[in-house]
């Protein structure tokens, strides 16, 4: 569907972009955020069954100031961390202003929300019922912290046993 807008009318654009694969107990994850003054990949190798960090690497192909590739250090300090329910507000907490970059951060916590997605989701398991345990838990997760429009308390009862959510007009 066409956008309303008229795209030539703005001047700016930023664009991050998510990739991931799965290799043997690891999954790889390659993010790229690129804008007018950034050009930024973060490189993260997880391991799938902990869903630790094994290794984190980055590079800033376009920065605004020189200095800036200087905030790469911080992820060093991600290796080991374990990706779960409250790791986002751990990272915050960790790498407040001047010791983080926000574009870093704004990577990491979209990251994070897609690495969470897979590795808990149900790509990962063969079992049908742990993967109807794995959905109705995620449900349950996103629901209870009111997440979207569809994934909050009032619809939580929308949701079957399974995880998959049955509210009117969604099928599949």
């Amino acid at each position: 569907m066409p956008t309303p807008f008229v795209m030539e009318d703005f001047k700016n654009e930023r664009n991050l972009n998510i990739r991931y694969k799965f290799s043997g107990e690891e999954m790889h994850v390659l993010s790229h955020l690129v804008d007018d003054h950034h050009d930024i990949h973060l490189f993260f190798r997880i391991e799938k069954q902990s869903c630790k960090i094994i290794e984190v690497k980055g590079q800033m192909n376009l920065q605004p100031f020189p200095d800036c590739s200087g905030a790469l250090q911080i992820l060093e300090k991600l290796k080991g961390l374990q990706i779960n329910v409250g790791v986002k507000k751990s990272y915050k907490k960790q790498f407040q202003k001047k010791e983080g970059c926000t574009h870093i951060t704004e990577i990491f916590m979209a990251t994070i929300d897609f690495i969470f997605a897979r590795l808990y989701g149900t790509e990962i398991v063969a079992d049908e019922a742990e993967k109807d345990r794995r959905r109705r838990l995620g449900a349950e997760l996103l629901c209870k912290n009111d997440s979207c429009h569809i994934f909050n308390q009032k619809n939580l009862k929308e949701f079957d046993e399974t995880g998959r959510y049955k509210g009117k007009g969604y099928n599949y």
